[in-house]
């Protein structure tokens, strides 16, 4: 799907081309003028004073009218689960290995939003995680340890476990979501060029075999 955002007199114009339903679109400005949008922040979704569809699948043009900026509707089109494929990183802590797969997953993927989560969860994310993906401008104050209850009915194009422990209790999922496993050495407890090394390896390894899994140009 291309996603094209331009700014206008009265806003902001966005025309999405190629494999591109209109429900999806309606069914996202639907979600944002019930509250149930999590991809736009609060403030922009204050500024926004109409929006509009038109066009037909495959061609279709989004309108919103207000105060709002290319850069804000760019973001939340990146975070959007109606329009993007939803791609879930297991582990066993949920505080290293999967919390940085998920942030490279969502930075350097386009049409993918990830999520993580933990089949025995720390509750936190460890420092040295945190560190080096804000060192790289991948961190998001929205990443949190989290057990896999909070997430097991929502649906998943892959899911994808990155440590052992995890792919053997991996549940089955109530759409048979595609699985996949890419395992990494967990860098807790150690230094921190660790967790550079276990950034780099999941940048290498990880990101092309999700972009496979889901037939990712």
């Amino acid at each position: 799907m291309q996603k094209n955002v331009s700014k206008t007199d009265n806003g902001v114009k966005i025309n999405f081309l190629g494999a591109v339903e209109k429900q999806n679109i309606v069914t996202m400005i639907q979600n944002c003028s019930t509250g149930k949008c999590e991809c736009m922040s609060d403030d922009t979704k204050e500024k926004i004073k109409d929006m509009r569809v038109e066009g037909s699948d495959g061609d279709v043009e989004l309108s919103l009218e207000g105060d709002v900026s290319v850069e804000e509707i760019q973001s939340a089109l990146n975070k959007s689960k109606v329009l993007n494929k939803k791609v879930l990183v297991m582990c066993t802590g949920n505080s290293c290995r999967s919390i940085m797969a998920e942030a490279l997953i969502n930075k350097e993927l386009d049409g993918v939003v990830a999520q993580s989560c933990g089949v025995a969860p720390s509750g936190k994310v460890n420092p040295n995680a945190k560190k080096v993906l804000q060192e790289n401008d991948a961190w998001d104050d929205s990443y949190s340890s989290k057990h896999l209850d909070s997430v097991i009915d929502e649906e998943f194009d892959l899911v994808v476990t990155v440590c052992s422990h995890a792919q053997e209790t991996c549940p089955t999922f109530p759409n048979n979501v595609k699985q996949i496993h890419v395992g990494f050495e967990d860098p807790d407890g150690k230094e921190y060029e660790a967790f550079k090394a276990t950034y780099q390896a999941i940048q290498k390894e990880l990101l092309p075999k999700v972009k496979d899994a889901l037939s990712l140009k």
